[in-house]
């Protein structure tokens, strides 16, 4: 397996979770408990080693993916991932949270927690799937030459899936708007392109 190998299987994580969850509402629907929990747990399992690998291959490769996509679907694309990001960041706590209150038997509450655990990451797994279909099946960018990564740039900007510009502009903005004089080391906005 190479790096290569990673976004495919971060999918597959992803699809196999949904797949889990799919059958862990089910079961919990038909009231049978043992397997609900099975599946659950299992889900659970997935997620956290989807999670592993993605970190692993973003934190190895500091890989960008461009979108090939362009007109309508760019802006569908980038709204189901920008969702897809927060949500991700959101889920963890839910489901430790709702993880936590069914093993330790407090079913009333967990079913409350699960109430908004389950479809947020039900959206998160589906949408990850999608992620991927997106940028390697659907509307891959042109071909390039190995992984892509940006040169000689800060850390942080390797992991965003924001054009150059975008993700410039938007640290330029966050970082002036925490400092009491708005300024940034007396530097100005990145120029537009």
């Amino acid at each position: 397996m190479t790096l290569h190998d990673f976004p495919a299987l971060n999918a597959s994580l992803n699809g196999t979770a949904t797949v889990l969850l799919t059958a862990g509402f089910i079961f919990i629907r038909r009231q049978q408990v043992a397997a609900h929990r099975a599946a659950m747990l299992a889900a659970f399992t997935v997620s956290v080693a989807f999670l592993a690998c993605y970190l692993a291959y973003h934190l190895q490769t500091g890989a960008r993916t461009p979108f090939g996509g362009t007109g309508f679907i760019r802006g569908v694309y980038f709204a189901m991932l920008i969702s897809h990001i927060l949500l991700a960041m959101v889920i963890v706590p839910l489901i430790l949270i709702t993880l936590t209150l069914a093993l330790r038997g407090q079913f009333d509450r967990h079913r409350t927690w699960a109430r908004w655990t389950f479809p947020l990451w039900y959206y998160v797994s589906v949408t990850g799937v999608l992620v991927y279909c997106f940028l390697y099946q659907w509307w891959p960018a042109a071909p390039q030459r190995g992984l892509t990564q940006r040169q000689g740039r800060p850390f942080i900007w390797q992991n965003l899936f924001l054009p150059d510009y975008a993700s410039d502009r938007m640290l330029y903005l966050v970082l002036t708007s925490c400092t009491p004089s708005g300024v940034l080391m007396d530097r100005e906005a990145p120029p537009r392109p």
